[in-house]
């Protein structure tokens, strides 16, 4: 995402639009790949950074629970929830069933495959998140 940007999603602002707001929720597949917390956190920043120079607002997210990267993905949370002074929120999954140790096993909220939400956990718990989120920008 971070060497794309700016072909991809950068043209897409617009300047008479209020409402030019980019989600960044990556890392997942990064720290799937051995990329270090620290690595993906600065990714994270450095493309906030970049797309704030364009103008957009910029949305960061925590990861939730995932079989394949369950403690690292926590040591991303808490390094995204110390510090997102460069992004302008922060969807952040504390408080819901999507972001303990070993919640992807939970079939409520995740899938068989331990990595991605079932509709109930998009229902209940993303969509309202992310559109708070939204609308305060």
């Amino acid at each position: 995402m971070l060497a794309n940007a700016a072909t991809n999603i950068d043209p897409l602002f617009n300047a008479s639009d209020s409402k030019n707001v980019v989600i960044i929720w990556g890392c997942t597949n990064d720290l799937a790949s051995s990329v270090t917390p620290a690595t993906c956190y600065g990714n994270i920043q450095s493309y906030c950074q970049a797309r704030h120079t364009v103008g957009w607002k910029c949305i960061a997210v925590t990861l939730p629970s995932n079989q394949f990267i369950d403690g690292t993905r926590t040591q991303l949370n808490n390094m995204l929830r110390a510090n997102h002074s460069f992004a302008d929120a922060l969807v952040d999954w504390a408080g819901t069933p999507l972001d303990c140790i070993g919640c992807w096993s939970n079939t409520t909220w995740f899938q068989s495959d331990g990595v991605h939400p079932t509709e109930a956990a998009i229902q209940t718990y993303e969509l309202g998140l992310f559109n708070q989120a939204v609308n305060k920008q």
